[in-house]
């Protein structure tokens, strides 16, 4: 059984939060290396980068 839709979103969130938290710090290069780490859309990535909480 898959959880809930909230969990998943809750749980993405989290994930794009990470990715962030480590762009900022440096520890990855490129916003397509800490996407595909945290297993998000690095599109998703890249409008959190501009501003955009879609």
């Amino acid at each position: 059984m898959a959880p809930p839709r909230n969990a998943q979103l809750a749980q993405k969130e989290g994930r794009v939060a990470l990715a962030l938290q480590a762009l900022k710090r440096g520890q990855f290069s490129s916003i397509y290396t800490a996407a595909k780490m945290y297993n998000i859309p690095e599109s998703t990535l890249q409008g959190r980068i501009k501003g955009i909480n879609a």
